[in-house]
């Protein structure tokens, strides 16, 4: 059974911080906050109802006062309101087995599309009261028409995974409802509705020279096309549907041989526990890569041993993502078909705990491997770099150790405040702390494990589906605890105030770690585009969970031994830094590209539509 240093990449020379692609994933995350969400299906059309009869009667009511009210809201009934909502069904009809736009998004665009319309309108409506000219209002509502019109084919001509011919049909449905009901009700005479119509294919014409621009683009690798890859972030991140962007992460990425270290410890009825660190980064998002991989790991694990399993993140970021699903699986077979065999063991150290300047760092050995984790909470922070592990892991060597090192991964605030001299800090502080624990005497012990899963939290409140486990370690003297959270990080100060609550169930020492699992990512719109814990979720109720968890860990100690290695798992697909920088390039250019040609293209022809609308 190779051992963790064993499977280390080989360095030519020891580079301390580098790795992890973090500024590269930042940049693509960023995107995400783009994206905004929409309320319920019944709030939309209740919104769809209100903007359309108010914006659809209030210019006539300007022009005409207060008087027409009641004619001038039975026109926006007939005129807006009622051909919406009746498009609306049939583009859902047209569109079906489309998973962007389903029924309440597509009841969404018309509420959008409807907004620059009722504007136009309403705006010169109290210009025809001002001046007088009834002339106005027939070619304001065509203005509106064609601005209305243009927007939904450039959401839809430009998104829908239907053919092009659903997407015209789907875009004029709604518009082209609302003028046949307009014509005899206001009344719309044949030169304003001439002049609208040209206006119109003026402003569908400059949609679709965007849309060209934009899917003309080429970058260095042919298989790459900016609506599709498009198309596939927006399905990934609205719908949770990941292959299509999987597709795009397996031709981008790259392969790497990856580790996974683990401690399975056995008692008298079998296996005990199985603890495991893989140098494996679980995102990018949601369901895609390996988000998923600390629940799909333990559940896979723990159903096989038929004991806890509980997934510690070890140092590792986004260049590490696995690209797909396929990925995933390779990884459990490899650990259900090597975790069997390892270095056998049945002595334990104290749990050494050592800070440096607001680095703190702990280490407890098992036999001759050093289980050492790693923090800076309350300071906040993220993934910590690779080169941290790759040093710290060659001192342990020079030691006569293996190492597990864990980012815990604990304390998030506005921004990710790492620094250098934080990095030099932990590395310290790892050694010293590896150094005491060799000068502690190794002794027999106990072990307990639990998982308290909360049914009440989901992954809109940052909590993933694996769940709180819990491992206590009792050794002469000692009792430590190491409770493992499935989330994203937590919020700064939440670790200290969970470790006070543990403290105060007679435990010596104890750490909290999260998973970094990203299955909580993209699912809710927010500035991070996730909740770490704690921002939603009310510590108290948290602290109670960790409380029964720990508590039941501690009801189960009993005598037991251990065996570790570690699984490397060769050929494994993941984004890597390179594919992340592509993948930020790609996103950058084409949204700039978007942004230039509809500033030069849509003001330019958008001009010309209104001028012939009011000026000829």
């Amino acid at each position: 059974m190779p051992l963790l240093h064993d499977v280390e990449t080989r360095l030519e020379g020891l580079v301390v911080w580098e790795g992890g692609g973090r500024g590269a994933s930042d940049r693509i995350l960023s995107y995400y906050s783009y994206l905004f969400g929409f309320p319920s299906h019944r709030v939309l059309l209740l919104e769809q109802v209100v903007v359309t009869l108010i914006g659809g009667a209030l210019p006539l009511i300007l022009y005409k006062g207060v008087s027409s009210l009641l004619p001038s809201l039975l026109f926006a009934l007939s005129t807006f309101t009622l051909p919406s909502l009746l498009s609306d069904l049939l583009t859902s009809l047209l569109l079906s087995g489309d998973p962007l736009f389903t029924p309440r998004r597509c009841t969404a665009l018309s509420l959008v599309a409807s907004l620059p319309w009722v504007s136009i309108l309403t705006l010169l409506g109290l210009a025809a009261r001002l001046t007088g000219s009834h002339a106005l209002i027939p070619r304001a509502f065509m203005a509106g028409f064609s601005f209305s019109l243009s927007l939904r084919l450039l959401a839809l001509y430009a998104l829908t995974s239907r053919d092009r011919f659903r997407a015209l049909l789907s875009s004029i449905l709604q518009p082209l409802s609302c003028l046949f009901s307009a014509i005899p009700l206001l009344p719309i005479d044949w030169r304003s509705l001439l002049l609208g119509l040209t206006s119109s294919l003026i402003l569908l014409s400059a949609v679709w020279l965007v849309v060209k621009v934009v899917e003309r683009w080429r970058g260095d690798r042919e298989q790459i096309r900016l609506l599709p890859l498009f198309q596939a972030f927006l399905l990934a991140w609205a719908e949770g549907i990941g292959e299509p962007l999987e597709e795009y992460l397996e031709k981008i990425g790259e392969e790497a041989d990856l580790p996974i270290g683990y401690l399975i410890f056995h008692s008298r009825g079998g296996p005990k526990g199985v603890l495991m660190v893989p140098y494996i980064h679980s995102g990018p998002f949601r369901n895609v890569g390996s988000s998923a991989l600390p629940y799909l790991t333990t559940k896979a694990l723990g159903e096989a041993l038929g004991c806890e399993a509980l997934f510690l993140h070890g140092v590792s970021s986004h260049d590490r993502d696995l690209s797909s699903q396929v990925q995933n699986k390779r990884v459990i077979q490899a650990l259900l078909e090597g975790i069997g065999r390892g270095v056998e063991g049945g002595r334990v150290s104290p749990l050494i705990r050592v800070r440096r300047d607001g680095a703190t760092a702990t280490c407890q050995l098992f036999d001759d491997l050093a289980l050492v984790t790693l923090t800076v909470s309350p300071k906040s922070f993220d993934d910590l770099p690779q080169g941290l592990e790759r040093r710290i892991s060659q001192a342990g060597r020079g030691l006569g150790l293996e190492t597990l090192v864990v980012d815990l991964h604990n304390s998030i605030g506005e921004e990710d405040e790492l620094s250098e001299e934080d990095l030099s800090n932990l590395t310290e502080a790892a050694l010293d702390a590896m150094r005491r624990a060799l000068r502690a005497p190794r002794t027999s012990f106990r072990i307990g494990f639990s998982k308290v899963t909360p049914t009440d939290l989901s992954l809109k409140d940052g909590m993933g589906p694996a769940g709180i486990g819990a491992m206590a370690v009792e050794v002469p003297g000692q009792t430590s605890v190491y409770v493992v959270i499935d989330a994203n990080n937590m919020v700064s100060g939440l670790r200290e105030e969970l470790l006070s609550r543990i403290k105060g169930l007679g435990v010596d020492e104890a750490e909290v770690a999260t998973t970094d699992t990203h299955i909580v990512n993209a699912i809710s719109v927010s500035p991070r585009g996730y909740y770490p814990l704690g921002e939603r979720i009310d510590w108290e109720r948290m602290a109670e969970y960790v409380k029964r968890a720990v508590a039941q860990a501690l009801e189960s100690l009993e005598p037991a031994s251990f065996h570790y290695g570690v699984v490397e798992v060769k050929g494994l697909r993941i984004i890597g830094e390179g594919g992340l920088i592509y993948l930020g390039n790609i996103l950058e250019e084409g949204f700039n590209l978007f942004k230039r040609s509809s500033l030069t293209i849509l003001p330019l022809l958008g001009a010309l539509s209104l001028s012939l609308l009011f000026l000829l």
